[in-house]
């Protein structure tokens, strides 16, 4: 499995997009919402 390119996603998506992204995984990304507050994320 490739990773992703990061720096291209920057281009393409809002702060607001990774942060809903890590609250709630995507994907095979698990869900962070339990285990970082929203500051840190």
């Amino acid at each position: 499995m490739d990773s992703p390119n990061l720096e291209k996603c920057l281009l393409t998506h809002t702060d607001g997009d990774f942060f809903w992204k890590i609250q709630n995984g995507r994907g095979d990304m698990p869900s962070f919402r339990n285990e970082l507050s929203e500051e840190e994320i």
